[in-house]
C-alpha cells in the first residue's frame, strides 16, 4: 500500500486535524460528514464534556450518514 497517492480534488474529503490518518483510513465519506456535522455544526463534544445537553434532530437515521450520526449523538451522550 503507498504512502501517497495523487487523486482528483473534487473527489477527496479533507482529515479532520483531531483525528489521526490511522484512525480514519477506513472511515468512509459518510462518516466523516457525520463527524463534522455533529461537532463543527451542532457543536456535540465527543467524550461527553459538553456543558449542558442538547438536543438535535437527525433525519433519514436509516442512511448512511444518518446512522453515524446517530451513533456520534450517543458517544457524545445525547
Amino acid at each position: 500500500m503507498g504512502e501517497f497517492t495523487v487523486t482528483k480534488e473534487n473527489i477527496t474529503v479533507a482529515r479532520l486535524s483531531e483525528l489521526s490518518a490511522d484512525k480514519v483510513v477506513g472511515l468512509p465519506i459518510v462518516g466523516l460528514t457525520a463527524h463534522q456535522a455533529i461537532t463543527q455544526s451542532a457543536g456535540v463534544k465527543l467524550d461527553g464534556s459538553g456543558k449542558e445537553k442538547t438536543n438535535i434532530l437527525i433525519t433519514a437515521a436509516s442512511g448512511g450518514v444518518g446512522h453515524y450520526a446517530v451513533q456520534l449523538a450517543k458517544m457524545g451522550q445525547l
